[in-house]
């Protein structure tokens, strides 16, 4: 019903704008831009309106938060009439829909179903609008329906932790909505200008509803201008770097056909056809890197996004960072690669999906699920499952690698260097074949380049995930690390995370969220030099805060594992920290490790570990 109602909407809508309304209007006023941007109008039409969210943004933050009302009507209309600019009369596809999810959550809000329901309309109708985009040649809203998806169904979500408290994880906490928002307040959230259009990011209602009222991490105006300078400077130089491959005769994003081609495999040794695969997908990586700054920009313009100091008193301001570009370029492994790629989808999939399964099921069906939902949500199209699907094998070998392999090379500079190479080479070749699929229209070609390249990650993949414990050094490598380079060795032998530093420090929102600074969290700095008792002092409070919302507090066991490596302070790979942390095997009691000759054996070792563990934490 809400799929044909939106198409007759704007059916009619666009008859009567080409009978009364100007040509100004009803037509495409942004076509003599297109020889100046090279894109096609749709592109043109979005930067123009990004352009112009960056004035418009620091406009916005001359207004102060005691007229909130009027913030919310600014960041309102501006963001009506960038949804007319780019889509024209398909933005009551985006009207209808959010006032739809907007009704059901205003009825069932004391519902335990509502966020359910909400849930499966949300991806319904976004699944209708994708059925008929294939059939016709609309301006494409789809992007800006799946980032509505996102945000209604994390409103819904957050409405009822509201609703019906408990304990939970403090990820999910410093998101709870406990006041139902007003019909203002929930049309400003959807269309905050920056954020409305296909490029997103996702931004939680909570966050935005105290950025409008002025509460939480504040920075003046001034200090704004430095980011937005620079990453106006880095969009310049991304567009610029999208144009290489024209320039130099490479295959652009849209270009994966020979591939496939029979005389390009018979004439192309392996490595080439890689290659080729690689210069492929380099290229619609920086597409999304060119799309994804410039809102950074026009986010941080509104002020929007402020992060708190670091430690040395520089301001951060990643609070609405859709992407790392050096942390997914020069990964050392497959977590850091995934941790900054789609940065605040992957904050939706841990508030939605990853904590609320963990806290059940555990780490690795949380892991599956979240994975599952990121494929559901790009389509149903196979080739988006098979993605997401597929990278689960590489989630469990990357940490089997790193728990086995990796203690052989510590202690060793030269080792330690040529182990961070192999390991970069290994995440770009895993994400240039898994993320193949991308450029192919159809699940067939996609299923064709990866034979044509031999399914050779998948296979290796799994042969490593299957073949070594991806939870702990096997015990037979434990024994040779003994013998090799002796007991001392054992302590680069962590049976939990990654290793050191798995608890993530609360950011200065999460602080004001939970309750444990004002109303300006990040107005001072973290920790300057010289101030290091009260940064302890900073980090027992946060300890503290964690574990009043489900979090255990810094030394206190959970379920008995240490809370700095607990599970409610492990993310998954790609979403934050690793998912395949396990809990040390428990130490008899009166039972301590032989302090004499050091033993080799089995249980020697699992001893040794634990006792080890147990002093470093």
């Amino acid at each position: 019903l809400m799929r044909w109602t939106s198409l007759m909407a704007v059916g009619v809508w666009t008859r009567l704008a080409e009978a009364h309304l100007p040509a100004w209007l009803s037509g495409q006023p942004l076509r003599p831009l297109i020889p100046y941007f090279g894109f096609a109008l749709f592109n043109v039409n979005v930067a123009v309106c990004l352009i112009a969210a960056i004035p418009l943004g620091f406009l916005f933050q001359t207004i102060p938060p005691t007229y909130a009302r009027l913030r919310h009507v600014y960041c309102l209309t501006l963001g009506l009439a960038f949804h007319f600019i780019c889509f024209r009369f398909a933005m009551a596809h985006v009207l209808l829909f959010a006032s739809a999810c907007y009704a059901i959550m205003a009825v069932l809000q004391n519902s335990r179903w509502m966020r359910w329901i909400v849930f499966v309309t949300c991806f319904a109708n976004l699944y209708h609008r994708m059925e008929y985009r294939s059939n016709t040649d609309e301006i494409d809203v789809i992007g800006a329906l799946m980032i509505l998806l996102e945000k209604m169904t994390s409103l819904a979500f957050a409405i009822h932790d509201g609703r019906f408290p408990k304990e939970r994880h403090r990820f999910i906490a410093q998101y709870v909505v406990r006041e139902f928002p007003s019909p203002l307040e929930f049309y400003s959230y959807v269309y905050f200008y920056p954020t409305c259009l296909n490029q997103g990011p996702h931004i939680f209602f909570a966050r935005y509803k105290a950025f409008i009222h002025g509460l939480g991490p504040r920075a003046p105006i001034r200090a704004s201008i430095r980011p937005v300078a620079a990453k106006i400077a880095g969009s310049i130089a991304l567009l610029l770097m999208v144009r290489i491959p024209r320039v130099m005769s490479w295959p652009e994003s849209h270009e994966a056909g020979p591939v496939n081609d029979p005389d390009f495999v018979a004439n192309h040794s392996f490595f080439i056809r890689w290659l080729y695969m690689f210069c492929a997908f380099w290229h619609i990586r920086y597409l999304f890197y060119a799309s994804w700054v410039p809102v950074d920009a026009a986010v941080n313009a509104a002020g929007f996004g402020f992060e708190g100091y670091d430690a040395s008193g520089r301001a951060l301001w990643d609070g609405c960072t859709n992407a790392k570009i050096l942390a997914v370029e020069y990964p050392l492994n497959d977590k850091h690669c995934m941790d900054g790629w789609h940065i605040q989808t992957s904050n939706w999939l841990k508030f939605l999906v990853y904590y609320r399964t963990e806290a059940r099921f555990g780490r690795v069906p949380a892991m599956i699920a979240a994975r599952s939902l990121l494929g559901f949500w790009h389509g149903l199209d196979p080739r988006f499952l098979s993605i997401w699907l597929s990278l689960i094998i590489v989630n469990l070998a990357s940490p089997a690698m790193r728990f086995n392999v990796r203690p052989f090379v510590l202690g060793n500079r030269f080792l330690h260097r040529c182990y961070d190479f192999l390991t970069f080479a290994a995440v770009h070749f895993n994400g240039t074949y898994m993320y193949h699929p991308f450029l192919h229209k159809n699940f067939a070609d996609a299923l064709l380049a990866w034979s044509n390249i031999y399914f050779s990650a998948h296979l290796v993949s799994l042969a490593v995930a299957l073949a070594l414990p991806w939870r702990r050094q096997a015990a037979w490598l434990t024994r040779l690390l003994v013998r090799l380079r002796g007991p001392e060795a054992l302590q680069h032998v962590r049976p939990l995370g990654w290793g050191e530093g798995n608890a993530q420090p609360p950011t200065a929102w999460m602080r004001y969220a939970l309750g444990l600074d004002g109303p300006h969290g990040g107005d001072r700095p973290a920790a300057q030099p010289g101030q290091a008792g009260a940064a302890a002092a900073d980090a027992a409070a946060a300890d503290a805060a964690a574990g009043a919302n489900g979090a255990p507090a810094n030394g206190a066991p959970a379920n008995g594992v240490p809370a700095n490596e607990a599970q409610d302070d492990v993310v998954p790979a790609g979403l934050g920290t690793d998912p395949t942390g396990e809990q040390p095997d428990e130490q008899p009691a009166g039972e301590q490790p032989d302090s004499g000759q050091p033993d080799v054996g089995a249980l020697g070792l699992r001893r040794r570990i634990g006792a080890r563990a147990e002093r470093d934490d």
